[in-house]
Formats: C-alpha cells, structure tokens, sequence
C-alpha cells in the first residue's frame, strides 16, 4: 500500500455522527458490528442512537442470533469496505438487513446502503490506520504472511 490515511478519534465520531444523521429516519431495533473492525463504530452508534448492540457478527460464519432483527430493522455496520467481499458475504445470509461503513474504498462502495466518508475518497491503494488498530499491526501482518519454513 503507497498510500496512507492515519484516523483520529475525533474523525471516528465525526463518521459516526454522520451516519447516526443518515438513518435516523430508518427504524432501526438492532446493531451489529463485524468482527473485529466493526465492533467499535457499532458500540458507538449504539450508544448515539439508544439502539441495542445485538451481535458480533463473524463474515466467516455468520448465524442469526435469537432475538436479533432479521429485516431492515437490523444495521450491520463495519470500519472499512475494501473490496465489498465482507458485506457480500453478510448480504446473501442477512439479505435484508441495513449494511453501512464509516469508510468505503471505491471498489467496495457500490455494496452498502449507507456510505459515510466524511474525508476526501481514498483511493483503492490506501492502508487506512484506525485508532484502535494496534501500532504495529502493519508489521505483524506483514509477517504473518511469509511463508512458514
């Protein structure tokens, strides 16, 4: 990745402010935040709108929870959307839930309901450092994918 974008808190709440804005006329009775990036902007809307944090939900195995909102009361939200291969994974199992993202890359953009971009777009090539990402986490990923000897 050649490019850089490093979010501050401040930025985090100003997304999250925004897309609080965008669905408040949405009748929204559930939040679920996608493991791991989402987590934190789904407790944070949660709080904001008074809505209930339900689920974490995992891409890899998504389940419905009991009790959870399985229609467009339900906003499933995570912190980036890539390439959109997360949400259209989430999509053809929670086909009628809400999907959002603080941030979207443009291959990602077209697959969420809700786009909340509040900097300038970023271009697909772009490493975006959240606040809760661990500093070093770059360098982890980059060895975790070497090839083990």
């Amino acid at each position: 990745m050649s490019n850089r974008l490093v979010l501050a808190w401040s930025d985090i709440d100003h997304a999250c402010e925004c897309l609080v804005r965008s669905v408040q006329n949405q009748q929204i009775l559930g939040i679920a935040g996608v493991v791991r990036g989402g987590l934190v902007p789904a407790t944070i809307l949660s709080c904001a709108m008074g809505t209930p944090l339900v689920s974490a939900i995992n891409p890899r195995s998504p389940q419905i929870v009991q009790g959870m909102p399985e229609g467009r009361d339900l906003l499933i939200i995570d912190d980036v959307c890539d390439m959109g291969a997360t949400i259209s994974t989430l999509n053809a199992f929670y086909r009628r839930a809400i999907f959002a993202s603080l941030f979207i890359k443009p291959a990602g953009g077209i697959r969420c309901n809700y786009l909340i971009c509040p900097h300038p777009p970023v271009s697909q090539d772009t490493w975006i450092t959240f606040p809760w990402s661990p500093k070093d986490y770059e360098e982890t990923l980059a060895i975790s994918r070497k090839p083990h000897i």
